[in-house]
């Protein structure tokens, strides 16, 4: 009998000795399953639909587009207890805190965001929010007073957005980038317009923020693009799409750098509209943006994953449960419970 076991147990090592031999991946990428990310770089971008990709992929120099390189891609649910099709801050909310249940007041930051359950005591992030109008960014949970604030003692937001109080503190890349929990809002946009672009920002922002000890979460929050597609404003959308894709390319770049990251970009309240079908419609698209035919908000979403974990982006799931993919750790495969020994 224990001799038999022995030759199952020796089988076995064979087995896993082979398995380790082969090289995984995903979507034809070497990627090590399994592995939690030691860092986080997530862009939410509202409005943004898949089906719009044909913008960078036929306007771009590039020979390809920045989600063209993801791991893995999935399609979410994009309602909430309250709304078939919510606000864009409604879903985005509940795609870092996991809940559904958004009332658009001081309850919904009652439940933590997940870097709060990143390691024993929590994470810092970094959040870089554009075209996001008052009391729809994460800077709302500052003002909120409840027992437990979740958000002010592990998040830095770096607002690009006009402010009228006179207690604001600011920002400036690259000269004055803070490094505190809190709130600033860009110098640059306290006049007619930003005079600093979303790139720069991020890429300044980032390589600061992510020198910081326990630094781990690094976001970009856009609404800009959401909004320029909602005015039927398709060059100013293109051009805007496309610094969004030179981004991405900057955050998988790095990543690739360093494999331990993970690389999310996800959407909500996506506008759906169709492109003319080729030919002259297709060039009058082109040049003057007309053919372009606007439906209704999508009720799904759209993600992208690239790095350590992006297998857990693949597939159909509600918006609420990204928190827990993000979280969500394999444990290790045990051979002596899988075959009763």
């Amino acid at each position: 009998m224990i001799k038999n076991r022995l030759t199952l147990l020796v089988i076995l090592a064979a087995i896993v000795s082979l398995s380790c031999a082969r090289v995984n991946t995903l979507n034809l990428q070497r990627h090590a399953f399994g592995e939690a990310p030691t860092k986080i770089i997530w862009l939410q971008i509202a409005g943004l639909s898949d089906e719009h990709l044909p913008l960078l992929k036929f306007s771009s120099q590039s020979k390809q587009i920045s989600f063209e390189r993801s791991y893995c891609s999935g399609k979410m649910w994009a309602y909430n207890l309250y709304f078939l099709r919510p606000k864009a801050h409604s879903n985005f909310l509940s795609q870092v805190n996991g809940s559904k249940n958004q009332k658009n007041d001081c309850s919904d930051f009652d439940n933590p965001p997940f870097w709060k359950n990143l390691g024993k005591s929590g994470a810092l992030a970094g959040v870089l929010e554009n075209g996001i109008g008052e009391g729809q960014g994460l800077d709302s949970a500052f003002q909120c007073k409840s027992e437990q604030n979740f958000y002010s003692d592990l998040t830095i937001v770096w607002k690009m957005a006009r402010t009228k109080s006179p207690d604001a503190a600011f920002f400036q890349t690259p000269v004055n980038i803070p490094l505190t929990a809190g709130v600033y809002f860009d110098k640059s946009c306290q006049l007619e317009s930003c005079h600093s672009g979303l790139f720069e920002n991020a890429k300044q922002t980032f390589e600061s923020f992510i020198k910081r000890p326990f630094a781990n979460v690094y976001m970009v929050r856009d609404f800009e693009y959401g909004e320029l597609l909602k005015k039927g404003e398709i060059f100013k959308a293109r051009e805007h799409f496309l610094e969004i894709d030179k981004l991405h390319h900057y955050f998988l770049d790095y990543q690739k750098a360093n494999p331990n990251i993970l690389v999310l970009v996800s959407s909500t309240a996506a506008l759906a509209f169709e492109f003319p079908e080729q030919g002259n419609q297709w060039e009058e698209f082109d040049k003057k943006g007309k053919n372009i035919l606007f439906r209704q908000q999508s009720l799904m979403s759209s993600v992208f994953a690239t790095g350590a974990m992006s297998e857990n982006f693949c597939g159909l799931f509600e918006e609420s449960e990204m928190r827990d993919r993000i979280l969500k750790v394999p444990a290790p495969l045990n051979f002596s419970d899988m075959f009763g020994l």
